[in-house]
């Protein structure tokens, strides 16, 4: 689903925005690939799920905070947010 390796500070941006600005959910709601393209995050689009839903921004946040050191786990989790 993600192309390419994106960088540890994207994925940690990305995470940090799902966790506190609502209008970057509405964003990934709305569409997923050209709100992680805006961060440099390239991703399938024909992966994406139709119907979408984040979790709470809480949850988001602890879930970051958890995987905080490890890229490669920021990358689970955003497939994981995605699905």
């Amino acid at each position: 689903m993600i192309k390419g390796n994106p960088s540890p500070q994207a994925l940690h941006q990305v995470l940090d925005l799902l966790a506190t600005s609502h209008e970057f959910r509405e964003q990934m709601l709305g569409d997923p690939a050209a709100a992680l393209k805006a961060h440099g995050i390239e991703v399938d689009a024909s992966r994406i799920p139709a119907v979408r839903k984040l979790p709470p921004m809480q949850e988001v946040a602890a879930i970051h905070k958890e995987h905080f050191d490890d890229p490669m786990d920021k990358v689970c989790v955003l497939i994981f947010l995605l699905k």
